[in-house]
C-alpha cells in the first residue's frame, strides 16, 4: 500500500483529532480557557495510535506547515500546481513528500517524542489540513468552519 493511500486509510481519525486540535486551539487561544483536560485528551489520543500512524501524522503536520501555499491567489487548481511545481521542483509529488518526510522523522525520532512534537503546536489543526491539502487528500475548504 502506498504511503499517501494510508493516510487515506486512516483518514476518519486523522480527522477526528483535527476537530479535537480545533478545539483545543478555540478553547486556549480564544477564549482562553485553561488546556488542561483538552490536552491530556489530545496527549491520550496519541497514545493510543500506532507509532507507524504517528509518524505520518507527524509528517503531515510538517508538511501542512512547511509546503503550503495559499490558494486564494489562484483562480485555477492548474495554476496553483503549476506554480507549486515550479517552487518545488518537477519531481515534487504528493508520495513523495510524505515519504521523505516520513523517512527524515523516522531517524530524527528515534531520540524525540512524536507526540510531544505534535501537542507543542498551536496551530496544529491548520498545519493538519494544509498537509491533507498539499497532499491532494482533502481540500481545507472541505473542512467546516467552526
Amino acid at each position: 500500500m502506498s504511503i499517501i493511500n494510508e493516510i487515506k486509510a486512516y483518514l476518519p481519525q486523522i480527522i477526528e483529532f483535527i476537530d479535537l486540535a480545533d478545539k483545543y486551539y478555540k478553547e486556549v487561544i480564544e477564549e482562553n480557557k485553561n488546556r488542561d483536560s483538552i490536552y491530556q485528551e489530545m496527549s491520550s489520543k496519541l497514545k493510543s495510535w500506532e507509532y507507524r500512524n504517528l509518524l505520518l501524522l507527524e509528517s503531515l503536520m510538517y508538511i501542512g506547515q512547511s509546503d503550503f501555499i495559499d490558494r486564494s491567489d489562484y483562480t485555477t487548481d492548474y495554476d496553483y500546481y503549476r506554480d507549486i511545481e515550479a517552487i518545488r521542483g518537477h519531481s515534487y509529488t504528493p508520495e513523495k513528500a510524505l515519504n521523505n518526510m516520513y523517512n527524515y522523522l523516522h531517524d530524527l525520532n528515534q531520540y524525540t517524542s512524536p507526540a510531544g512534537h505534535m501537542l507543542e503546536k498551536l496551530l496544529l489543526s491548520r498545519y493538519l489540513k494544509q498537509g491533507l491539502d498539499v497532499l491532494r487528500i482533502k481540500r481545507i475548504e472541505e473542512f467546516s468552519s467552526k
